[in-house]
């Protein structure tokens, strides 16, 4: 039987403000609206796999806060339909277009990570 793997989180605590952006949720149909979330803050994210590989490096990543409906804050991919994060203060009419530009592309097999070990540990 393998072994069960396990993976070790590490988060930092919420810095504030929004970086001049919002969060965008769509489902991808062009029939459907684009709606937008404010940010409420950001964290830092690291995570390590225990025990890993050999030459196993820490995943990082940074992530925004969004106030869900039920007015907790909650990380803004973890809610359905999160697209992307946009300048603040767009609007749909402004946004959709890019956002029908961007799911065009091809996407890489696996998004970059920063693999520095030992280095912003959160």
């Amino acid at each position: 039987m393998p072994e069960q793997r396990v993976f070790q989180e590490q988060w930092s605590a919420i810095s504030q403000g929004d970086l001049g952006l919002q969060a965008a949720y769509w489902t991808g149909h062009d029939d459907d609206p684009v709606s937008f979330r404010p940010i409420v803050g950001w964290i830092t994210w690291t995570l390590r796999e225990d025990p890993g590989p050999e030459d196993s490096r820490p995943r990082n990543g940074l992530t925004a806060l969004v106030i869900a409906d039920f007015w907790h804050p909650v990380l803004a991919p973890a809610l359905p339909n999160f697209f992307a994060y946009v300048p603040r203060g767009l609007s749909e009419k402004d946004v959709l277009p890019q956002l029908r530009a961007w799911r065009s592309k091809p996407q890489p097999e696996q998004q970059p990570t920063i693999n520095v070990p030992g280095i912003g540990k959160a």
